[in-house]
């Protein structure tokens, strides 16, 4: 498994080890990407989640009708930049406004006073 595509695991179904042990054979599998589990059991999506966190992956979840499905998207380059020294401030009230406060990987919350003046005070401003 190469490239940017989606890859799917069924873990429906499966006794633990069986939906960790597949969906790190997934992650290992592909340079970068995005793995797409659903689970039935919440243990399952648990384990997983923690999993492809231990590999540095962006992970999220939902739940329809008793199925976990579990996205799991490998070579986060918002953490590589974070982790080479970029600083990333994401705007607290933004996130309260949104309800993605509880969701936040990357970055640290801020605010919008704070955002205007690094950006003015900066020589260089990235936007992407």
């Amino acid at each position: 498994m190469k490239g940017n595509k989606i890859v799917k695991v069924d873990c429906r179904g499966l006794s633990c080890p069986e939906p960790v042990i597949r969906t790190k054979k997934a992650i290992e599998a592909i340079k970068t990407g995005s793995i797409v589990v659903p689970v039935d059991r919440e243990t399952a999506k648990e384990n997983i989640v923690r999993l492809a966190k231990n590999f540095g992956c962006d992970v999220s979840s939902k739940e329809k009708e008793g199925i976990f499905e579990i996205r799991i998207t490998k070579g986060g380059v918002r953490k590589r930049m974070e982790e080479a020294g970029t600083e990333i401030l994401v705007c607290g009230t933004c996130l309260d406004f949104s309800e993605m406060k509880d969701k936040l990987k990357v970055g640290r919350v801020s605010n919008v006073y704070e955002i205007t003046e690094i950006l003015l005070a900066s020589e260089k401003v990235l936007r992407i």
